[in-house]
């Protein structure tokens, strides 16, 4: 699978419309990024791909139908130290995982690590579980992570099962994150 992108043109102007949220879509192998991106990028009706190479990504671009544009950076699930340079310039991450009730250690040290990365410091974060289970946000994440969480804009869903309403539930709340952060950056300056 490589880099793939979905779109009308590939020159944006810093400040346009069309200039994009760089997003990344980032969690453990097999959790359903590569599903979400298909989804929004052409509906599930279209969902027949495979698992994203752990050397590869898949890049995508989404309109809303409130007209925010995102670039979507697939990234496969354990990409690792190859993160780096997809950081710059990131505006907001989506991190999925299969959970049932709790995020395993493996993503916590994940994220913990996410969360130092100076070039992440201002981007909010959707956490996506994959579980059926209701259970409320807070219980999932451990105490040491919602202190380093502790003054960041987040939010956190469930992607209950693989329908495009649910997928679009996931692309609505990512927005909602961003119209916020944007807000209040802009009412800091």
């Amino acid at each position: 699978m490589g880099a793939t992108c979905s779109g009308q043109g590939s020159a944006f102007v810093s400040g346009s419309s069309a200039y994009p949220f760089k997003i990344l879509l980032l969690g453990e192998p097999g959790v359903g990024k590569t599903f979400l991106l298909r989804c929004w990028q052409s509906g599930i009706h279209n969902v027949t791909e495979p698992l994203t190479s752990t050397t590869h990504f898949n890049v995508g671009m989404i309109k809303t139908a409130n007209g925010l544009v995102f670039m979507v950076y697939d990234l496969a699930g354990d990409i690792g130290l190859r993160l780096r340079p997809f950081l710059d310039g990131t505006e907001g991450v989506i991190y999925m995982f299969k959970a049932a009730g709790v995020i395993r250690d493996d993503d916590e040290r994940t994220l913990e690590q996410l969360l130092r990365e100076r070039d992440l410091e201002n981007a909010p974060i959707l956490f996506v579980s994959r579980t059926t289970e209701n259970v409320p946000s807070e219980s999932v994440l451990s105490e040491k992570l919602l202190s380093k969480l502790d003054g960041r804009r987040w939010d956190m869903t469930v992607l209950e099962d693989s329908s495009q309403e649910s997928a679009n539930l996931v692309l609505s709340m990512l927005e909602k994150l961003l119209r916020h952060n944007n807000q209040n950056q802009t009412e800091d300056r």
